[in-house]
């Protein structure tokens, strides 16, 4: 058996320690999602907070539009309200600076904007909330047609459109 040069030894205890996980904050992982109605930082420039689940929203969704069509047969509408703030320098823009998703237990993630996921218009869209400048905020909705077997036990994923900071993972309570 061949002994590690004791430099050598040391690096690799070094390494493993840098590796071993640190206590990470709540968001990180949809083990571990921010507690519901917790803020959190989302990217350099936003801070996000789950206000509500509506999890039969549909109602809601034909009383904002009568044209609106129904959910497919075995999904329904939910409405997932929450709060943006702009905590950056400039200004920013919350639906073209932040993609949401709504992640089932099973993993399957479903976006506000794809074909299958989409409500039609909803009452206090994301895309209604204009321009942020430092400490604004907003409330705004974010609606999904999900399968009726999907919508408990999920978590919001919330990060940046372009941007490179971690995903933050947010409790739902329906």
């Amino acid at each position: 058996m061949r002994r590690l040069f004791a430099p050598a030894a040391a690096l690799a205890a070094f390494l493993l320690i840098a590796a071993a996980p640190v206590n990470a904050a709540p968001g990180v992982s949809r083990d571990d999602p921010v507690p519901f109605a917790v803020s959190a930082k989302v990217g350099s420039d936003w801070e996000v907070q789950v206000l509500r689940v509506d999890e039969n929203a549909d109602a809601v969704v034909h009383a904002e539009n009568r044209f609106n069509a129904p959910p497919a047969a075995g999904r329904q509408f939910v409405i997932v309200v929450l709060a943006v703030r702009y905590v950056g320098e400039e200004s920013g823009i919350p639906w073209t600076d932040l993609d949401f998703a709504y992640v089932t237990r099973s993993g399957n993630s479903y976006r506000d904007y794809e074909d299958d996921s989409m409500c039609g218009v909803i009452p206090r869209e994301l895309s209604d909330v204009g321009e942020l400048f430092p400490g604004a905020s907003a409330t705004a909705n974010l609606c999904y047609s999900l399968p009726v077997d999907q919508i408990d036990g999920a978590t919001l994923l919330a990060e940046e459109f372009f941007g490179s900071a971690p995903r933050v993972f947010f409790e739902l309570l329906l």
